[in-house]
């Protein structure tokens, strides 16, 4: 058997907000690379109700903001409270 691991590609990253500016603000946001396309994520934090295959009170994330990412300067700085860059992150 080969001890190599398998390589793993790194298609983006979504976090979770702890602290939001606004109660409208994602709970969770990112970015995903597919087939060379970067996405923008924003998702919110709900709660099932027990009327679907979930039990009542289950936790979930929905996804309420799928876009294709523009490619917008980095000097220009973003007051939107939605908006985020997983590269702010190695900073």
């Amino acid at each position: 058997m080969d001890n190599q691991k398998k390589e793993r590609k790194e298609l983006g990253i979504v976090i979770p907000v702890s602290q939001k500016d606004k109660p409208t603000a994602y709970d969770l946001k990112g970015s995903v690379n597919i087939n060379g396309t970067t996405y923008r994520l924003g998702g919110y934090l709900a709660e099932a109700s027990g009327k679907g295959k979930m039990a009542p009170g289950t936790k979930y994330y929905y996804w309420h903001r799928v876009e294709v990412q523009d490619d917008m300067p980095k000097s220009k700085p973003s007051n939107d409270a939605t908006s985020f860059d997983p590269m702010e992150l190695d900073k």
